[in-house]
Formats: C-alpha cells, structure tokens, sequence
C-alpha cells in the first residue's frame, strides 16, 4: 500500500524487499537490491539488505564490499574505510570465513553500541550456543527492537528453533504463536 501511495520512496522501496530476506529468497533479494541501486547508489538500506543476502548465501567477499560501502555512507572516512577493509578482505582471503565471523564478533563486542542481537547472530554462526544465549537474554533485558523484528526469521537461528530456552525467549518476546 505504501508502494502505490510513494513509488519512488527510497525507504518504501527497501521495506517492500525485506519479506524477501525473512523469507530467505536471497537470490531475488539480490536482484532486486541490486536494480534499485543502480538508480539510487546511495541507499544505506539497500547495501545493507544485499549485505544480509550475501552473508547468508556465503558470499563473505560481497559482504564485504557492502559493509564499506555502508561505513562510507553513514560517514566513515573513504580512505580509512578503503584501509580497514582491505584488511578484513586479506584476513578473510588468508584464513576463511570462521576468521571473517570471529573478527566480526570481536569488533562488535568491543563496541559498547552494538546491539546484543547482532552480536548473537554472529556467535550463532560461529557456533558458540551459550553466548549466543547470553546475548540474546541481553537483547531481551535492553528491549532490543531487532529481537522483535528479527528473531522469527533471522537464519542463524533456524537451528535452535526447537530448544526450549529460544521457544521461551519467544514466548516473553511476545511472538509465541506466530510462527
């Protein structure tokens, strides 16, 4: 509906592609992310959806490239951005994408911003359930509005969907019974 009211707006265009990363349509996601780049290179919201459609396709290259890309839209300095991932680029290439997520988790863990969700995310690919847990109680204790949005669909959970501790996260969330 917000589509046919302001076909043109950036935002209700990004929003309009999100039910293709929910419901793990990546491929079309990227296609469609990509066109709509193509006349709006400035989209902080698109880069940051084809980031999550590559991430979850194994495409750690193309993540990459998107995360600059957005660090470069949001402020960060061309040259500095340019030096900082070029070295997780030669990280990645020398030591593979566990590498890649462990410097992710580390960066983000020493980022007093970084929301307990994201940081869960990563400790679920990396495998360290406990952690994950704990990040995922500390999204909930600071009312993390990734939790709502997010916890139903994220891929990296699709694993633990069925342990009693994520049903009940879900349940005081809110969300059982939606899914």
């Amino acid at each position: 509906q917000a589509k046919s009211l302001d076909p043109f707006s950036p935002i209700v265009d990004a929003l309009a592609m999100t039910p293709l990363l929910t419901s793990h349509q990546y491929e079309k996601l990227i296609e469609e992310a990509s066109a709509g780049l193509k006349s709006n290179p400035n989209d902080g919201a698109l880069h940051w959806l084809l980031g999550q459609a590559y991430a979850q396709i194994g495409e750690i290259p193309k993540v990459i490239d998107e995360q600059e890309n957005q660090a470069v839209l949001y402020g960060e300095d061309s040259q500095k951005a340019k030096e900082e991932f070029l070295a997780v680029r030669r990280d990645y290439a020398k030591r593979g994408e566990r590498t890649y997520w462990q410097s992710r988790e580390k960066s983000m863990a020493a980022d007093a911003g970084t929301d307990p969700f994201d940081l869960a995310v990563i400790q679920s690919k990396l495998g360290e359930t406990e952690a994950m847990f704990a990040s995922l109680e500390k999204a909930y204790q600071e009312r993390s509005t990734e939790l709502l949005y997010w916890t139903q669909t994220e891929p990296a959970f699709d694993k633990f969907r069925a342990d009693p501790r994520f049903r009940d996260l879900v349940r005081r969330i809110g969300l059982a019974g939606t899914q």
